[in-house]
């Protein structure tokens, strides 16, 4: 039987090969495949638990995630969007630029491997997109956050929407992530406690930016990473 993290080791790998050839259809098929391999952990992981005939609850561990590059605080907001979709609860650093993710440890690499795609994804698609002339330096700074901003919302969405879907049949697995994602937030309140403060996005924004960043969103590949291996949403 295939070792868990050769499966991992070999995502990993294709998720390398689809960041070097971005935004090129040998990318899209290089992240399918990662995607189908993740998916495929996912699974095992999530089967091993249900079939327990005395099911423990996984424990809650922490992985910190370095940020780098540009828009630092719009990956930290994506990084959060793809943990609360995958049952992770996180809290953003920005004197350290890095967040820290709270899940079940199976939880946390679909985290990872998804974060590593989707955030090369999302600084190419800012980075190539422009508003319709005539345009400024701010203009352009306004329209590729608000693209990121829209691009966001629309990746949490669609994980949201296939966890669920995948899950639909399965009550029982339904509430066994719903406790992982809850005791992920109460680990991350406990150990964190007077050290949580709100905070949004700030600066310029265009609905224009945030509306074509959403459409791209719709189009990115997030795979198959559902517990349950039901297909992702079409693009």
């Amino acid at each position: 039987m295939t070792n868990e993290h050769d499966y991992l080791r070999k995502a990993r790998t294709l998720f390398e090969m689809a960041e070097s050839v971005a935004g090129t259809p040998a990318a899209d098929t290089y992240n399918e495949r990662a995607m189908a391999l993740c998916a495929k952990f996912g699974i095992d992981q999530a089967e091993a638990r249900r079939r327990a005939d005395a099911p423990e609850q996984a424990p809650i561990v922490s992985e910190v995630i370095r940020l780098q590059g540009k828009y630092i605080p719009l990956q930290a907001d994506l990084l959060h969007a793809i943990g609360t979709a995958l049952h992770c609860a996180t809290i953003y650093s920005a004197f350290g630029k890095c967040v820290m993710v709270y899940g079940t440890a199976d939880h946390i690499l679909r985290v990872q491997l998804l974060f590593g795609s989707l955030t090369t994804q999302m600084l190419i698609g800012a980075a190539n997109s422009v508003p319709e002339p005539p345009f400024d330096h701010h203009q352009v700074r306004a329209y590729r956050r608000s693209w990121i901003i829209g691009f966001i919302r629309t990746i949490q969405a669609r994980l949201t929407q296939v966890e669920e879907a995948a899950v639909a049949g399965s009550p029982g697995t339904s509430l066994m992530l719903r406790d992982d994602g809850d005791r992920a937030t109460e680990t991350l309140r406990r150990e964190n406690k007077g050290s949580i403060v709100s905070s949004k996005t700030v600066g310029a924004r265009d609905g224009r930016g945030e509306h074509h960043g959403a459409q791209a969103g719709a189009r990115a590949d997030i795979g198959n990473t559902a517990v349950r291996g039901r297909p992702a949403l079409g693009r």
